[in-house]
């Protein structure tokens, strides 16, 4: 029965994009309605083999065909959310003067062309912002201890941007010099066998007081376990559950991790926030998921980094994180407790970023970088 939902779901928003937006083409051109109609359905086809086959096969069993239907259905997952999005907006805004029988039609060619191009310009930015564009946001935090922090999240190796970007991104992080570098989730989004080259690079980051890494919902979808070995053998520390104080001249910051929630669907234990250290000057927690800053605030932290959420990534999910996340990206307050959510590295899904950045954050403690 469940996998009846998503059949269902696909099926009806396929048919009202084909009603209202593919129909009226058959006016202009039925070869050119007929093309249409056949790449609209392929990109449904291949999302449904992503949430029916690819989601539920074993992490380590290899499947027919598997990155080109892979990427075929990330790019189709973009491409629809446009068309739906935009014929949407286009049938309600017209939908007022049909019904007070003003005579404008619900969709015609014109419009339904319309809709087409705004899909197509903002794909093609969306491409170009997602796999170009790294933007560094510097964010100071009043903090007797002075530090500058690094934080990289969801960058999705394995699924998300390929070799060169990674490489790119790793560049950025050391030419800041960062005294500490953090990792919030997500890092890993694949069979880590298959991800040596990647792993490679991000072996590269090292600062003088650590390089630490905290479990993201999707490292747990392709075995905790492995992302923590992995981690382990390129030189970077797994916080899971457990915090460390680290001594930074004469004060003291205690650094923390949680576990994720997907860890304990997939065998593993449950979250939790490790109570800080009394005796630390500035406490530090990095979760994935920023839902946990109620529990940090009441532990006292003074500062939570987290991800998870890409800002939403692209038109119009960036606008509707909002309303699913009280931190949804960029800087809000709990409380007293301060938190930095990263609207993401890398990207999941549609390789594509429109109304958000790829972001590298860089975090400086004591309102500016120690010497």
């Amino acid at each position: 029965m469940r996998r009846l939902i998503p059949l269902l779901f696909m099926g009806l928003l396929a048919t009202y994009l084909v009603r209202s937006l593919l129909a009226p083409f058959q006016e202009v051109s039925r070869a050119g309605y007929l093309f249409m109609l056949t790449l609209v359905l392929v990109f449904f086809a291949a999302q449904l083999w992503l949430f029916l086959v690819f989601f539920r096969a074993e992490a380590d069993e290899p499947l027919f065909a598997e990155t080109t239907l892979k990427s075929l259905a990330f790019h189709g997952m973009g491409l629809t959310s446009f068309l739906l999005t935009f014929t949407a907006i286009r049938d309600l805004v017209r939908l007022p003067a049909a019904l007070a029988g003003e005579g404008y039609e619900l969709s015609g060619w014109g419009s339904s062309g319309a809709v087409v191009l705004a899909t197509a310009g903002c794909y093609v930015y969306g491409l170009w912002n997602a796999r170009f564009r790294v933007v560094t946001r510097t964010l100071p935090f009043s903090s007797q201890v002075r530090a500058r922090m690094v934080q990289l999240s969801d960058m999705h190796l394995g699924t998300g941007p390929g070799l060169e970007q990674i490489r790119a991104q790793v560049d950025r992080v050391m030419e800041l010099k960062p005294d500490l570098i953090v990792l919030t989730g997500d890092i890993i989004d694949g069979d880590v066998k298959f991800l040596e080259a990647e792993l490679r690079e991000l072996s590269r980051l090292r600062a003088p007081y650590g390089t630490y890494f905290v479990l993201g919902n999707h490292e747990c979808y392709w075995g905790h376990g492995k992302s923590i070995e992995a981690m382990l053998r390129i030189g970077i520390r797994p916080l899971v559950n457990e915090g460390t104080e680290i001594k930074i001249g004469d004060r003291t910051l205690f650094l923390a991790g949680t576990g994720d929630p997907a860890m304990e669907w997939f065998g593993g234990p449950a979250p939790e926030v490790p109570t800080p250290s009394p005796h630390a000057d500035y406490k530090v927690l990095l979760a994935h998921q920023p839902g946990i800053a109620a529990r940090a605030e009441a532990l006292g932290y003074n500062l939570q980094l987290s991800g998870h959420t890409h800002g939403g990534q692209f038109f119009p999910w960036n606008l509707m994180v909002r309303w699913v996340h009280r931190h949804h990206g960029g800087l809000s307050r709990q409380g007293p407790l301060e938190v930095y959510v990263n609207q993401g590295t890398g990207y999941w899904g549609p390789p594509i970023r429109l109304g958000t950045s790829s972001e590298v954050s860089e975090i400086l403690l004591g309102g500016e970088a120690s010497s």
